[in-house]
Order: C-alpha cells, then structure tokens, then sequence
C-alpha cells in the first residue's frame, strides 16, 4: 500500500518589519528631523539678520541724510570770529569717536522753549544712554545769539543706535586728515563712516560711509559777503 506525499504548506505571510528594517526607517526618520531643524533655524537666523540689518541701515541712512543737509547748510560767515567749523578726533573703548561742530543756517526752532533764530552749533558726536550703557549718535543743536562764543548747550537728539564707531575725514585739497581747526577755510569735502552693531553682538558689524562735497572752495580764496557758495 503506498503512501501518500505530504501536503505542502502555504507561506506564512509577513505581519510586520525586521529589526534591521526597522533600524533602518528609524535613521532615515532621525536625519530628515534633522535637516528640516536645521533648515527652519537658518531660515530664521537669515529672517532675523536682514530684518536687524534693514533696521540697522535705516538709523544710518536717516542720520547720514541729516549731516548732508547741515553740511549744505553750513554758516560761512563774513570774518574768521564768526565763524565755526571744527572736527577733533576722539576714541571710545579704543574706537573712533569725532566729533564735528560747525554753525548751520536753519528757519525751524530746535525746541519750543528756546528762542527762534536763524543760526545754530550743530555738534555731531558719539553718546551714552546713562539708563542703558547703549552708545547712539547724536545731534546737538543750539541757537546762537553771540557768533563769537557760539552755544555749547541746546536740544540733543538720537540720530542712530547701535553704533559702534564714528569717523570724520576732512578733504584738504587731496589730503585726508581726521582733525579741522582752520577758521580761514573749509575742507572740499567731509567723509563720514559709521560702524554699526547690535547690542548682542549677534551679526557682523556694518559700514557705512558718505563723501559730502562743501563747495569749490579753496585754500586761498577769500569769501566775502557778495560771494554766493555752490552747495551739493
């Protein structure tokens, strides 16, 4: 009697993953939370450093528009005594810190308290905010009734923060100086350069830098009251 041959047995089918699948999903999951994190981080550093440097620039534009329309408006004067412009060079914490003075000719009163008049000092310069420790640039502008003494107080106004150093350069016919004292003339041209930074110190500083043209004034002209002076 011969026997029959065994019946074969289906596959068992599989209910889920091997270790080594497993593993394997686990790892390719890991590094796509890794390069998306890191993505969204450098999406937003990059966010938030063009929104500091577009605010940044802003405060620099906006000051460096006011010194070019004082430096159009500068006082010539019809004698050396009456006359004021004056850079002197300066640091704070080793950092250029000047300082520019010179007497502007302007319609608008500075404050409501002071007196009107249609000449004022004008002293661009690094300041501290006494509540913060914060270093800003500044504008003060003073009225002045005696041209001979000028007016070392007056309104001071925070033209731009987070700066971290100003610079002024005087043209001397070709001759760059940090340093102007001569009553007798004015430079060609006024060079201005500001060093900005957050606070924090959280993004790279930013420059930026002006050349103002005063006129085609030189060493050995004379100005005298029929003398109308080409401005920028």
């Amino acid at each position: 009697m011969s026997s029959s041959p065994p019946a074969r047995t289906a596959p068992r089918k599989r209910l889920g993953f091997t270790l080594v699948e497993a593993l394997l999903a686990t790892i390719i999951g890991a590094l796509v939370v890794v390069v998306a994190f890191a993505t969204f981080r450098s999406v937003n550093r990059n966010r938030a450093m063009l929104y500091h440097y577009e605010e940044v620039m802003a405060h620099g534009r906006y000051a460096l528009r006011r010194i070019r329309l004082d430096l159009a408006n500068f006082y010539l004067g019809e004698n050396a005594a009456e006359r004021r412009f004056r850079g002197v060079k300066g640091q704070i914490d080793g950092r250029p810190a000047d300082r520019m003075t010179l007497f502007v000719i302007s319609d608008r009163k500075v404050h409501p308290q002071q007196k009107e008049g249609d000449l004022y000092e004008v002293e661009y310069g690094i300041s501290e905010n006494p509540d913060t420790g914060i270093l800003f640039l500044s504008r003060r502008c003073a009225p002045v009734e005696d041209r001979e003494l000028g007016n070392e107080r007056g309104t001071l106004t925070r033209l731009a923060r987070h700066i971290r150093s100003l610079t002024f350069e005087f043209d001397d016919e070709g001759r760059w100086q940090r340093q102007w004292r001569d009553m007798e003339h004015w430079p060609r041209r006024v060079r201005i350069t500001l060093l900005l930074q957050d606070p924090d110190q959280e993004f790279p500083e930013l420059e930026m830098s002006r050349e103002i043209a005063l006129g085609p004034f030189r060493r050995d002209d004379l100005l005298t009251p029929d003398t109308t002076p080409e401005h920028e």
